[in-house]
């Protein structure tokens, strides 16, 4: 039997926690569509092949500042000065080279020529030269061509013997001294060789005197030459 006024209140059900894997919203915990869920194994040979190339540039920047050694061979010269004759000459220089320096020692070996007595007609003398020089350049290089400004110091050995009626054939050696300034341009056929031209003048810090004993003064070495030169560059 129910009293009378009595009212009764209805609760309402109590739900639990939803179980893991189930939404609302009925993706049913997956990710919605458009986004990425790509597992760290799967983003692995993209990270792998970045980090790859990260570290093949470390080497090529090492390479350009490493040690090298230099080999210009055949070398080909064409001299005005300081003879009164152009003339031509051949030789080879050894250097290093390191990031954008290099150091050369050089050596030429020039065409023998004949001097006249300016005042013997028929009298003169024969004179050879043989010339080494030290440079210290620094380049500048753009793609595949390069310029070298450089300083040089030198020194030539002079032979000379006269010529004429009743001249002791007796060779005289003489020293001389060099200072001077050279362009060098290169242009880079492949990584192991160059094709070099130089334009370079110098001036004769000691002019050798020839002379013939009984006829007098015969040349004075000119103040200043000029050489071209052209060869090949080799890099070890």
């Amino acid at each position: 039997p129910t009293r009378t006024g009595a009212q009764t209140t209805a609760l309402p059900p109590v739900s639990g926690p939803e179980p893991s894997g189930s939404r609302s919203d009925g993706t049913g915990g997956q990710p919605p569509q458009g986004t990425s869920a790509a597992s760290p194994a799967q983003r692995t040979p993209y990270d792998t092949k970045v980090e790859s190339e990260a570290e093949q540039q470390p080497p090529a920047v090492e390479s350009q500042r490493r040690w090298r050694a230099l080999v210009q061979a055949p070398l080909f010269a064409l001299g005005v000065g300081p003879l009164p004759h152009t003339t031509f000459g051949g030789g080879l220089a050894l250097g290093l080279e390191h990031a954008k320096w290099q150091w050369q020692l050089k050596a030429l070996s020039w065409q023998r020529q004949s001097v006249p007595a300016p005042d013997f007609p028929g009298y003169g003398a024969d004179v050879a030269r043989i010339a080494a020089d030290f440079s210290a350049c620094r380049e500048i290089r753009s793609s595949w061509v390069g310029f070298s400004p450089c300083l040089t110091a030198g020194m030539e050995r002079v032979s000379a013997s006269g010529t004429g009626k009743d001249i002791a054939s007796s060779t005289q050696n003489a020293l001389g001294m060099t200072a001077g300034a050279v362009i060098q341009g290169r242009l880079y056929l492949a990584s192991w060789i160059r094709l070099l031209a130089a334009v370079g003048g110098q001036v004769e810090l000691s002019r050798p005197k020839i002379s013939i004993k009984g006829l007098g003064s015969v040349y004075q070495f000119a103040p200043a030459a000029l050489t071209v030169a052209l060869g090949l560059e080799w890099i070890l």
